[in-house]
């Protein structure tokens, strides 16, 4: 195959976001939706407590003293949070107590989407999306069409970790899929190597996507995107691992060690600090981008739309 590099400049563009290591804070906070999801309610911690009466506390996941997440009997879901004892932030007075509260979910369903996808409504909490653009989303809607210049065709590769089976990736997809990007990404990475926006085959439902905005922002090229996520370790652990570091940030010391050890926790969490996770998920991440620039540049030279 001959490959004439002007004719591919002027027709394509490869876009690759590598975030290994991403914050959770930050990636919740690259767009913020229309309304506010409204997946959870926030209760007294009294309310939970009645609410627990006559039910197994913490069948679901339990750290005594501290968080129990419960299934309720109507099938709706419990998480309450004991309050919290914490060093006063100015060192110059008593340590501070964080009252305590319950979030209650409809259904275990409504937890999930949750966990994955963000709330609005706490800005203390889990997975707080932020009340404005955040720095990212401005500087991409200022320079994201000047960067792709003159090119046709986009494919843009969006690196995650943090959900999946150890080091083995799942394409997800944010934004409606049409048959003939469909058809790409089965040729180019494989048939069952991506999921899409189809509500029975999604992981969990992305509002704010950043593929959602980049496609919707295509300034009429064929832009392809798609998030490349990494498993690490299982949901429970990482978790675990967000709401120790999202206590520490809040109501720690910030040059204090144990905060220091929850920040880190929670970097080797999404980055795992383990040979065999490393070289797996960076031949495998390679190998992704080897395929999309095949399937680009095979597209280029034979003419059609890849």
């Amino acid at each position: 195959m001959q490959f004439n590099a002007n004719r591919f400049s002027q027709f394509t563009c490869f876009a690759l976001s590598l975030l290994f290591a991403i914050s959770p804070a930050k990636a919740a906070q690259q767009l913020k939706p229309k309304a506010k999801p409204g997946a959870s309610r926030r209760i007294t911690f009294a309310e939970a407590q009645k609410l627990l009466s006559d039910e197994k506390e913490g069948n679901l996941d339990k750290q005594p003293g501290r968080f129990t997440r419960t299934r309720l009997r109507d099938g709706r879901v419990l998480e309450l949070f004991y309050p919290l004892t914490a060093p006063n932030r100015s060192r110059n007075s008593k340590s501070v107590t964080v009252p305590g509260y319950g979030l209650l979910y409809e259904s275990e369903a409504a937890l999930k989407e949750a966990v994955a996808s963000g709330q609005y409504d706490y800005a203390q909490g889990l997975f707080y999306g932020g009340d404005r653009p955040s720095r990212t989303n401005e500087v991409l809607a200022a320079h994201l069409d000047e960067w792709l210049g003159s090119s046709r065709k986009v494919v843009h590769l969006d690196f995650h970790t943090g959900l999946g089976k150890w080091a083995n990736y799942k394409l997800l997809i944010d934004y409606p899929l049409d048959e003939q990007r469909r058809g790409r990404l089965s040729r180019w990475f494989g048939p069952g190597s991506f999921e899409s926006t189809r509500p029975e085959n999604l992981a969990y439902t992305v509002r704010g996507g950043f593929g959602n905005w980049c496609v919707s922002r295509n300034g009429g090229r064929d832009y392809t995107y798609a998030a490349a996520e990494f498993g690490t370790y299982s949901p429970i652990r990482i978790l675990a691992g967000l709401r120790a570091e999202n206590q520490a940030h809040h109501w720690g010391l910030s040059d204090d060690a144990s905060t220091e050890q929850a920040k880190q926790r929670l970097v080797d969490l999404f980055c795992p600090p383990v040979k065999n996770w490393r070289d797996q998920a960076l031949e495998r991440s390679v190998r992704l981008v080897d395929q999309a620039i095949k399937g680009i540049l095979d597209g280029v030279e034979s003419g059609k739309s890849g």
